[in-house]
């Protein structure tokens, strides 16, 4: 998978566990007739953005993110590289964020840290990319069941062992030593 140069503010830069998985759902689910998709925790969009412009048919991609620091970004990241796909974009939390539309797949990158655990940044937008500010990983799951249905598919990186903290999880691959992705089943 060719890597493009995203438009990314200075306070955050992707790495290596966004293009690991999103390389891991276009390899498998290009196939399978997604043609709708959910970005959550999305930054610059790099994760939705690169299955997007793999899989072919895709329709619709909406985003998801809670710090408006990374709109002008992602709206660039959009015109550039997936001016034909219909897209939406919404800054919010996602523990209060609601949405009717139904999805193929939702892809998330959450933080990977309770506030007060993990380095502590200077900078609070990079903070914020980091740590969750209010709630855990508990909270985003329990969030992401609300998108759950019998036909979709949600998955998320993060952190080796949670499938050992909350039932519904299962991980489905790791890609690195310490960072694994993780399905939810019901």
């Amino acid at each position: 998978m060719s890597q493009i140069d995203y438009s990314q503010p200075d306070f955050y830069h992707f790495n290596e566990d966004s293009i690991r998985f999103s390389e891991f759902v276009v390899s498998n689910f290009s196939n399978l007739g997604v043609r709708s998709l959910f970005d959550i925790c999305c930054g610059c969009g790099v994760i939705g953005l690169e299955i997007a412009r793999k899989i072919e048919g895709m329709e619709r991609l909406d985003f998801l993110d809670l710090q408006k620091e990374f709109l002008p970004f992602l709206e660039k990241n959009i015109s550039q590289m997936i001016p034909d796909i219909e897209t939406s974009v919404y800054i919010s939390d996602f523990r209060s964020f609601e949405n009717s539309k139904d999805y193929d797949l939702i892809v998330a990158n959450p933080p990977y840290f309770k506030k007060g655990a993990g380095r502590l940044s200077p900078d609070k937008n990079k903070q914020n990319c980091r740590t969750f500010m209010e709630g855990d990983i508990h909270h985003f799951c329990n969030s992401l069941l609300y998108y759950k249905t019998k036909d979709n598919e949600i998955l998320f990186v993060y952190p080796k062992g949670l499938e050992k903290k909350i039932s519904y999880i299962h991980q489905v691959e790791q890609i690195h030593s310490d960072v694994c992705i993780y399905t939810i089943t019901t």
